[in-house]
């Protein structure tokens, strides 16, 4: 079987983003939370054409910033869902959209500095 061809796959964006909040965020917590609001705001077929994908390794603890993975169709679906984003764990959380790049390598750089 051949592996599909550059055209046919789905094109991705990395959107950084950034957590405020009274406590320390896990990166699984900001992430449910993200997709959980995702699913509302868009629906389940929106949500699903997102391609919401977590990357933990991305988290920066300390400052409370990480990185997702969407398709390039959906990134604007994703900062709009943020906007509503009032609670994670029962603490008071806003998220903010930092950025989108095409290439995780310059997200991380630009953005999260890791």
């Amino acid at each position: 079987m051949r592996p599909l061809s550059p055209v046919l796959k789905e094109k991705k964006r990395y959107l950084a983003f950034r957590v405020e909040s009274e406590k320390r965020i896990s990166y699984r917590d900001a992430f449910l939370a993200v997709d959980n609001n995702l699913m509302e705001f868009a629906g389940i077929i929106g949500s699903a054409e997102a391609g919401l994908m977590a990357l933990p390794k991305s988290w920066n603890m300390k400052e409370q910033k990480g990185i997702i993975r969407v398709s390039r169709k959906s990134l604007n679906k994703l900062r709009a869902s943020l906007l509503f984003i009032r609670n994670i764990n029962g603490g008071r959380a806003r998220v903010f959209s930092v950025g989108a790049s095409g290439i995780l390598k310059k997200a991380r750089e630009k953005w999260i500095g890791a």
